[in-house]
């Protein structure tokens, strides 16, 4: 009988080489800060990443299963999710609605790219790596 045993080392770490974060799933550039997430389960080691933004953002406590799906729910619940074009108008109410913008991560996966559910407005909104370690002295 194969027993669970875990257990877990959470530590910060400046990545040697490019990792996939365990939230958002963008690739971690080498040389970036990151929470790495290592033990043992049944007799396999597991290491997991998750890049600064999510560590900040989402996962003030890992036993909550935070993942990509909430992650996504986070990220709607911030304020630059909201049209600036209609300001989520809902058109056939006239009344201001809490817009669920659909959204997807760019190219480059640097920004989230929204499109309004209403007016059907597209805009970004910045979420890179690069401003993450700006003044850390890399």
């Amino acid at each position: 009988m194969i027993m669970a045993t875990f257990g877990c080392d959470m530590k910060r770490v400046k990545t040697r080489k490019p990792h996939d974060c365990l939230l958002c799933g963008r690739t971690i550039p080498a040389g970036t800060r990151a929470l790495h997430i290592g033990g043992m389960w049944e007799g396999d080691w597991q290491n997991w990443y998750m890049c600064e933004f999510c560590n900040s953002h989402c996962a003030d406590d890992l036993s909550e299963g935070v993942n990509g799906e909430e992650f996504g729910y986070w990220l709607r619940d911030q304020p630059f999710n909201e049209c600036p074009e209609c300001h989520g108008i809902d058109p056939e109410t006239g009344k201001k609605d809490h817009c669920w913008p659909d959204w997807d991560w760019s190219e480059d996966l640097m920004s989230v790219e929204f499109q309004c559910e209403y007016c059907e407005h597209k805009w970004t909104q910045h979420i890179g790596f690069e401003s993450r370690m700006a003044g850390e002295g890399k």
